[in-house]
């Protein structure tokens, strides 16, 4: 069974790389974050919190970056 940090860490580093690949235009940044969240089964979402806080330690040196990755 995963854990709760395995999984906002699986999370987290994927919608960074995820990201980084497409690297979306803003105006396109709401589909871009809907795209990748409702791939997921909703059964399987991660707790956002963590997955803040693990984009943080990913992209701490780009602070932009940071801040347009940052779930609510």
């Amino acid at each position: 069974m995963t854990s709760e940090y395995e999984r906002a860490e699986r999370f987290a580093k994927g919608y960074i790389k995820y990201f980084k690949d497409f690297n979306p235009k803003p105006e396109d940044l709401d589909v871009f974050i809907y795209g990748f969240v409702s791939g997921i089964n909703s059964n399987s979402f991660p707790d956002w919190d963590l997955v803040n806080i693990i984009i943080e330690e990913e992209v701490s040196d780009d602070k932009e970056l940071y801040k347009t990755l940052l779930i609510c």
